[in-house]
């Protein structure tokens, strides 16, 4: 690849117990660098193209105030999501030489990611995918500032994503994003659904294809023993077909970890566990009864009630913290 790449991904606290799979799928796709700014010291097999410079939260809230003429609120490690999207400024001393820079998430295992984004997809759009629990930017000056563009609600949102003491998903798709900003000024955006990205509010695996405007439920998700990714899915007769991925996000989703300490070489992700094998044979029908993933009425329930009850928790803090820092958006 003639482009030089980097992903920079984030933490405070323990990284996930798959972390291991995250820095696998990293390392497969060699022509990828990923910088870490985590403050967990464990100590792990890194990997030739991940970069880790470890960070405390105060420290990276220091760096971030740094760039900014008015005062911003990160009350809480998660605040710095609303950030992401001026990360090419905040960062752009560990990003000199890259072509492109981008976010990750943690919680991702990732396929192979040139299946899906070619250098010629790079070589035509500024930005690469609208979630940023993965995007790519092209590494210039005049682009790492086109967060601060004007759009439909209006010019200088970025201060109010940045000043709003809770998380308002300024890096995403939603109605305060730069998605519309991108959108609104006609920036060359390339915006498709090539990934996995669950849904919290279900149990099962469901998450939104095409133009988002659809959706499609996996039974189950494995990764074969070159690294790429799939979701397994029931057609309307009855059979089982796979369809590859760019990359799995597991959102918010808690993982029992079946093989940690001892990895074979491929795995199977169901609704709620991680489990490892020495091949997949292709016979999905045999895994969906091994692990009755046809049945999951009622725990879809459960999940349902839950992230409601989630959702009320958020809104209750976000006006608790408006309160605090008395600020209206």
């Amino acid at each position: 690849m003639k482009y030089k790449m980097c992903l920079i991904a984030f933490n405070f606290g323990k990284l996930p117990s798959y972390f291991d799979l995250w820095l696998k799928s990293a390392e497969r796709n060699k022509n990828y660098n990923f910088l870490l700014y985590i403050d967990d010291t464990t100590q792990y097999n890194f990997p030739f193209n991940v970069k880790v410079k470890y960070i405390t939260f105060k420290e990276c809230v220091k760096k971030i105030r740094n760039i900014f003429d008015f005062d911003i609120h990160i009350p809480t490690p998660y605040k710095i999501c609303d950030f992401r999207p001026a990360f090419g400024e905040i960062f752009k001393d560990d990003l000199r030489g890259f072509d492109f820079w981008g976010t990750i998430d943690f919680d991702i295992i990732l396929g192979e990611i040139e299946d899906f984004i070619t250098e010629d997809i790079l070589e035509k759009y500024d930005k690469i995918l609208t979630r940023d629990h993965f995007c790519l930017y092209r590494n210039t000056e005049e682009i790492n500032k086109h967060y601060k563009g004007k759009q439909a609600l209006g010019d200088m949102l970025y201060k109010k994503a940045f000043t709003t003491p809770y998380v308002i998903a300024f890096g995403e798709r939603g109605g305060y994003g730069v998605y519309n900003i991108w959108k609104y000024n006609h920036w060359k955006m390339y915006d498709k659904a090539i990934c996995g990205d669950v849904l919290p509010g279900y149990y099962h695996f469901e998450y939104k294809i095409e133009d988002y405007s659809k959706r499609e439920r996996a039974l189950l998700f494995y990764q074969d023993v070159e690294g790429k990714v799939y979701s397994v899915i029931e057609d309307s007769g009855g059979n089982y077909t796979k369809k590859e991925l760019m990359y799995i996000h597991l959102q918010k989703r808690k993982m029992i970890d079946m093989d940690r300490i001892e990895r074979r070489k491929c795995i199977v992700i169901i609704p709620n566990r991680i489990i490892s094998y020495d091949s997949i044979d292709n016979d999905f029908a045999k895994l969906v009864n091994e692990y009755q993933l046809d049945k999951t009425y009622i725990l879809d329930i459960l999940q349902k009630w839950k992230w409601k009850v989630y959702k009320t928790q958020c809104l209750i803090r976000n006006k608790q913290l408006l309160h605090q820092y008395k600020y209206e958006l």
